[in-house]
C-alpha cells in the first residue's frame, strides 16, 4: 500500500484498513455489513444472513474482525443484474464514508475484487457508486439500526434482519 497519510483515527494492521480503536472498528465492519444487507432488501435481492466473525491468520493469530452479509441473488433471463450486484457492492464501503468518515479513495479488496469480476467499465462503476452513495444517505437511519442488531448478536437471520430493518419505532 502507498505512503499516503491516513485520516485520525485510522491505521493499517496486517495490510487491512482499520480504525485504532477496537470498539469503533467493530462498529464500522458492523456498518460497513448493515450497508450491504439494507442496500440488498432495497434493490429487492433476498438478504439470507449478516454478521460478524473473527479474523484468524494462518498461524491461528487472531487480527480482528470480519464481516459477511450472504445474499440470493434474483436472475432475470438467466442472470444476475449487474448493476445491482455493483450498487450492493459499493454500500458497505459507502455506509463507512458516510457514517464512519472512512477515507473515500479506499474501497475493501473484497468489495473491490466483485466489482473487478464482473467487468464493468468504468462509467459503470461511477453510475453504482451514485446510486450506492444514494441509498446510503437515504437509509442511514436504518442502516445504524442494523448496525446496532449486528453488533448485539454477532449475527442476524434473514428474520432478524428484517425485523431490525422494518422496525418503525
Amino acid at each position: 500500500m502507498s505512503r499516503r497519510k491516513l485520516p485520525k483515527g485510522w491505521t493499517i494492521r496486517d495490510g487491512l484498513l482499520t480504525m485504532k480503536d477496537p470498539v469503533r472498528d467493530r462498529r464500522a465492519t458492523a456498518i460497513h455489513e448493515a450497508g450491504h444487507a439494507v442496500v440488498s432488501e432495497l434493490v429487492r435481492e433476498r438478504v439470507q444472513r449478516v454478521g460478524l466473525t473473527s479474523r484468524y491468520l494462518r498461524n491461528s493469530s487472531y487480527t480482528g474482525l470480519r464481516g459477511f452479509c450472504n445474499t440470493l441473488y434474483s436472475k432475470q433471463h438467466g442472470r444476475i443484474d449487474p448493476i445491482h450486484r455493483a450498487v450492493i457492492a459499493l454500500a458497505g464501503h459507502e455506509a463507512e464514508v458516510y457514517l464512519c468518515a472512512r477515507p473515500v479513495t479506499l474501497l475493501p479488496l473484497e468489495d473491490l475484487q466483485v466489482i473487478r469480476r464482473l467487468g464493468c467499465s468504468d462509467d459503470s462503476v461511477a453510475l453504482a457508486g451514485q446510486i450506492s452513495r444514494r441509498y446510503v444517505r437515504w437509509n442511514a437511519k436504518d442502516i445504524r439500526r442494523v448496525a446496532r442488531e449486528i453488533l448485539k448478536y454477532q449475527m442476524l437471520s434473514r428474520r432478524q434482519f428484517l425485523k431490525a430493518y422494518r422496525d418503525v419505532t
